[in-house]
């Protein structure tokens, strides 16, 4: 269960990177470009609702899925408004410690916020892995 988390880790990680960028790409050319007025969070939402189940389905641990999630939001913003930056120079120049004063989005947390319930995120993670770890350790 341990690789299995690892790999999962890892995998999530990759995921939540490249969610920020699409959507950094995303918002960046619909401010250049005249676009109809669609509002895509609610398939960013159902997207990572349907990752986070199928991470909940395979590991049925739900410290270990808690700690993901609480992870995602630092990974995939930072990525996104350092993209952002890097796109246009004139927004988010904090790039990764960036936060947002026009999403529509309806949870938007600042880079405090973000970091907070990270370190909290990779605790579940931790102790979540230290007790699989111990349940399948040999009894002496």
């Amino acid at each position: 269960m341990i690789i299995l988390k690892i790999t999962i880790i890892l995998s999530f990680v990759l995921w939540a990177i490249l969610e920020g960028y699409e959507e950094a790409e995303l918002f960046h050319y619909k401010s250049i470009a005249p676009q109809p007025k669609v509002v895509p969070h609610f398939l960013f939402t159902s997207n990572r609702l349907i990752v986070g189940a199928l991470i909940a389905w395979i590991t049925k641990d739900w410290m270990f899925c808690l700690g993901l999630a609480m992870t995602f939001s630092l990974i995939h913003n930072g990525i996104y408004y350092h993209t952002r930056h890097k796109l246009n120079p004139f927004i988010y120049p904090l790039g990764w410690r960036d936060s947002s004063t026009t999403s529509t989005a309806k949870l938007n947390f600042g880079f405090f916020a973000r970091m907070t319930m990270a370190q909290i995120g990779l605790v579940l993670i931790i102790v979540s892995m230290v007790l699989s770890a111990q349940s399948q350790a040999p009894l002496q």
